[in-house]
């Protein structure tokens, strides 16, 4: 999801207006969103880590990370629209339809979207109207406003018209199961997460393995915020998310994998412009705790050079 700095405001706006409205991350969904049921049927570790086993993901760990430096950045084109999603699926559809797994995860992000944001407003009368709860915040009114004009496209026109005609079409979870069976590694991360009965941790590890650091930062803030429900927010979780950040991952309230809602040291509406997953943290964990996480995300670091997904079982939670 993009623009999630709008997002986080639109939280704190709905907090103090009592509305209990809330837009909701693809990747991080409640169970009742429909999710892709793809599976990936990855071979597992031995118990004693057998050396064949081992070079086997050695391999597909880089060669998952060869194949995504090769693709075009589809990532890149898709923070770039901005809300013109209609614009990115119809530039994306062919790629995707050829195999290139990031151009099908972000079709299937882009779709997932729109289809929220038109469900969420169906009712109103026009895009004005929709949003004139949001009147005492002009520029979140505005990115609203414009991101359902946007959306509307898909109403009336529709951006997968050259490809090859299929049963069904071709629906957000279609992208998205195809994105996994390309072992996209944000896509398989995205998958286990929501099915862990039907991905071992392998697949994971795998994905990890890669460098992808969209990947590393969805798995870690996934198991930071999927804990601290009740719970401190675990020190390898958090882990994951500061190699993330400091492998090269956007950790801002403009990355579309970071749900930064709320802000733990207090609700405050400029806060949005600033705030990153490590203020988060910090907010989050002792100081010990911290320190302790940013070792063990030197140590990931250190793992990730070598593109081996059995170095990285160490560090998952499970």
């Amino acid at each position: 999801m993009k623009n999630l700095g709008r997002w986080s405001l639109a939280v704190a706006v709905l907090a103090i207006s009592g509305w209990a409205w809330l837009r909701v991350q693809p990747d991080t969904a409640p169970a009742a969103i429909s999710k892709p049921s793809a599976t990936v049927d990855w071979p597992l570790l031995s118990s004693a880590g057998d050396r064949v086993t081992q070079a086997h993901h050695t391999d597909t760990g880089r060669a998952l990370a060869n194949a995504q430096a090769n693709k075009k950045d589809w990532v890149a084109q898709f923070h770039a629209v901005g809300s013109n999603y209609f614009e990115f699926v119809t530039v994306a559809a062919r790629a995707a339809y050829e195999g290139d797994g990031a151009a099908q995860y972000y079709i299937g992000r882009a779709l997932t979207r729109c289809e929220e944001t038109n469900a969420l407003y169906r009712d109103a009368d026009s895009a004005d109207q929709a949003v004139s709860h949001l009147a005492n915040f002009p520029a979140f009114l505005e990115l609203e406003r414009q991101e359902l004009l946007n959306c509307g496209k898909f109403r009336s026109a529709n951006p997968l018209k050259d490809l090859p005609e299929r049963p069904g079409g071709y629906p957000a979870d279609y992208w998205r199961s195809r994105a996994v069976d390309s072992r996209y590694p944000v896509a398989l991360v995205a998958a286990a997460l929501d099915s862990p009965d039907q991905h071992t941790p392998q697949v994971i590890a795998a994905a990890l393995s890669t460098g992808n650091t969209d990947a590393m930062l969805l798995f870690g803030w996934s198991q930071a915020t999927a804990a601290k429900a009740t719970e401190s927010v675990p020190i390898m979780a958090a882990a994951w998310v500061l190699a993330a950040c400091r492998s090269g991952a956007n950790c801002g309230p403009t990355n579309d994998v970071l749900p930064l809602g709320t802000c733990s040291a207090g609700i405050e509406l400029g806060c949005t412009e600033r705030y990153t997953a490590i203020d988060e943290l910090a907010a989050s964990l002792g100081s010990q705790d911290l320190d302790e996480a940013n070792l063990l995300a030197q140590d990931i670091q250190r793992s990730m050079q070598y593109r081996d997904p059995a170095r990285l079982m160490k560090y998952l939670p499970f």
